[in-house]
This record gives structure tokens, C-alpha cells and sequence, in this order.
């Protein structure tokens, strides 16, 4: 069976077809929110950035999606007004922190994993840091998710499970690596889809310790509210 997914962008800014560019958060939803904290003067009013990153930290908020998790499958979010300016604040702050770590994934101090070389690899080889298709270790429904065998010739190991707990709708993010990057030909268009032409093999590679270096640093941060 197949299951419909929304999603939704919701973009800082919006760009016109000129070049132009206006903030994307509603005038009067950013009254109300200052309103709600007791801000009633112009020069004491949050800006549309703090707003910005206050709905970024409250969405990654690990109480907040508990507590939301059945309503968020049929509804789209709804943001709290904050209790206090201390309140708005702490998150804002929260999702700054995410949203720099997030957009700056690339740069990111990869995680410490063990990678077991099959016989014959040759690190100057770009061939051998192609990816076909990944998958995990053992088999369904048992698959040991520590572990990612990327191709004939590198495995990944000890990947540690609490990097699974972040979660980017129903899969981890790692998940949507291990699924998305593959080569796939589309069937009607008959279309290769080759990932590795891109930025190679051993893009995607390293990408894979770093968005679980990312995914354990984002869990710390979202569970400090």
C-alpha cells in the first residue's frame, strides 16, 4: 500500500521573481506573540529572526512532540504562545543553535565509527567509494542498525542506536541516507539516477558520520526544553 505524506516549507524569507526579497513572518502573528509576553512598545518587540527561531526550537522540542505525537499525523503544527519572555527566549535560542548546525551539516566534526576494509580496497580508488545501494545489518524484520554496509568493499559499525531517536517524520535521519542515496533507474523515463556523479562516493560516505555526529548533538539540544 502506499501512504501519503504531507510536508510543508516553510522558508524565513520569500524571493520574488525580480530579486526581491520580504520576510516570510506574518506581521500579525509576530504582534500577538510580543502581545502574549507583555510587549506592548515597538523598541521592546522581538524581531521576525527570534520568532523565526523560536518556531524552529519549539517544532524540535522532544516534550512538545510527545505530546503532540497522535495529533501531528492528522494536523498540521500548532506553535504555543510562549508563557514568558525568558520562555520565548530559551527556545529561540535553542533553535538558532539547531537551524547553525543543521545548514552547516558538511562542516560538522564527523563521529568516530569503525569502517571494516573488505581485501583488495584501495583508498585512492574512487570506484571503491561508489555506492550501489546501502542497507543495514542483519535482515527484516531484525536489522541491526549499528551497523551500514556501504558497498562490496567498506562496512560501517558501531553505530550508536540513540542516533535512530532523531526523528525527520516516520525514519531517522539517517534512514532517509541510507534509502535516498542510491543508484535507480526511473521507470518510466528510464532515467539513471546515479548519486555518485554528484560530489563522488566518498561524499556520501563521509556524509554518513556526520549526520549521526548531527542527529545525537540535535537530540541533546531539543531535549534541553
Amino acid at each position: 500500500s502506499t501512504v501519503a505524506i504531507r510536508t510543508f516549507s516553510l522558508p524565513r524569507f520569500i524571493y520574488d521573481l525580480d530579486g526581491g526579497r520580504r520576510s516570510n513572518i506574518n506581521p500579525v502573528a509576530l504582534r500577538e506573540f510580543n502581545r502574549s509576553m507583555g510587549l506592548n512598545a515597538e523598541d521592546d518587540f522581538v524581531n521576525a529572526d527570534d520568532l523565526f527561531h523560536y518556531v524552529y526550537g519549539f517544532l524540535h522540542s522532544s516534550k512538545w512532540r510527545k505530546k503532540w505525537e497522535v495529533t501531528l499525523r492528522k494536523e498540521a503544527a500548532r506553535i504555543d504562545l510562549p508563557s514568558s519572555l525568558a520562555q520565548f527566549q530559551r527556545i529561540s535560542k535553542l533553535g538558532r543553535e539547531l537551524a547553525e548546525l543543521h545548514l552547516n551539516y558538511e562542516r560538522i566534526e564527523p563521529l568516530e565509527l569503525e569502517v571494516e576494509e573488505a581485501n583488495g580496497f584501495e583508498r585512492n580508488n574512487p570506484a571503491h567509494f561508489e555506492v550501489e545501494k546501502m542497507r543495514y545489518g542483519g535482515k527484516r524484520p531484525n536489522l541491526d542498525k549499528s551497523v551500514i554496509h556501504f558497498n562490496r568493499w567498506l562496512t560501517i559499525r558501531g553505530i550508536p542506536m540513540e542516533v535512530h531517536n532523531y526523528r525527520l517524520g516516520a525514519r531517522s535521519a539517517l534512514d532517509w541516507i541510507v534509502d535516498r542515496y542510491k543508484v535507480k533507474t526511473d521507470k518510466r523515463s528510464q532515467i539513471r539516477k546515479n548519486p555518485n556523479r554528484w560530489n563522488g562516493g566518498q561524499y556520501i560516505f563521509n556524509l554518513i558520520p556526520r549526520i549521526a555526529k548531527i542527529s545525537l548533538k540535535s537530540l541533546k539540544i531539543a531535549n534541553e526544553e
